[in-house]
């Protein structure tokens, strides 16, 4: 959050591990949105994702038998949401390919973004007064929940592909050294859990305490299902979020990814 533009908004900037609740957030939103236009700017699908992550709902119930991403609690995410992106414009939705929900903050458009700390460098090299706060937290559970998620990598079978060496990419891409390196380069936080145990990374977050709301947060977030076609779940939910914030109904929008999740599984 732009701590500047919240003070002209006449609120009080909050301390960075606070986490708001939905209507605390919204009470944001309505006094940022008047004075400045725009409260909040959010990826269109993954910023829907973890408010209803923060609410208890997901794509899957506990056992991966059936989709969920059109229970109560992602419906009540949903409308809370709409009428702030489609009546209001007070919340930004920015679809995949175009302007980053993060680029409209620094840019000061909107007082608050959707980032984490793949954004720090570019948020701790800016001149904005700004913090890292957890995502609000919905009625339904008492904390605020994202994705913990990284990128994968594997070894194909077929081509010619020397898999000896490929074995051994993978192995250094998965050492201690490289994650060390990337928290140091980039403040990306280690996809090993190890790591976080490790001296460098307790220093990193001691001489980057900007960061201390997200490393508070890590033990919050939530794993991807495992399940091969996630990445076809996470488009069906997404394609949908888009579809609400221009004007689809919620209920109509959020059954048709369940559909397509479970006719998945």
């Amino acid at each position: 959050m732009n701590k500047k533009m919240f003070k002209e908004a006449g609120l009080k900037v909050p301390k960075p591990t606070h986490r708001p609740s939905w209507d605390e957030f919204g009470s944001w939103v309505d006094a940022l949105g008047k004075k400045h236009g725009t409260a909040f700017s959010m990826s269109a699908g993954e910023g829907f994702d973890c408010f209803a992550l923060s609410n208890g709902s997901g794509y899957l119930n506990e056992d991966g038998t059936k989709a969920i991403i059109n229970n109560n609690a992602a419906l009540e995410a949903a409308n809370f949401l709409q009428p702030k992106i489609v009546e209001d414009k007070s919340i930004i939705a920015r679809n995949p390919g175009g302007t980053l929900a993060v680029e409209d903050f620094l840019a000061g458009e909107s007082a608050m973004c959707f980032a984490g700390s793949w954004n720090y460098p570019r948020l701790r090299d800016s001149d904005l007064d700004w913090q890292f706060n957890p995502y609000p937290g919905g009625p339904k559970v008492d904390k605020s929940h994202t994705w913990s998620a990284g990128v994968f990598y594997s070894i194909p079978s077929r081509g010619g592909a020397d898999k000896k060496l490929g074995l051994e990419w993978l192995n250094y891409i998965n050492s201690m050294e490289v994650q060390k390196n990337v928290t140091k380069a980039m403040g990306g936080f280690p996809g090993r859990k190890d790591a976080y145990e490790t001296k460098v990374f307790k220093q990193f977050i001691e001489d980057n305490p900007k960061l201390k709301p997200v490393a508070q947060e890590m033990e919050n977030t939530v794993s991807f299902p495992s399940h091969p076609d996630v990445s076809k779940m996470w488009d069906a939910v997404h394609t949908q979020a888009q579809a609400m914030w221009q004007g689809k109904k919620p209920k109509q929008a959020l059954d048709t990814a369940a559909q397509e999740i479970d006719s998945l599984l």
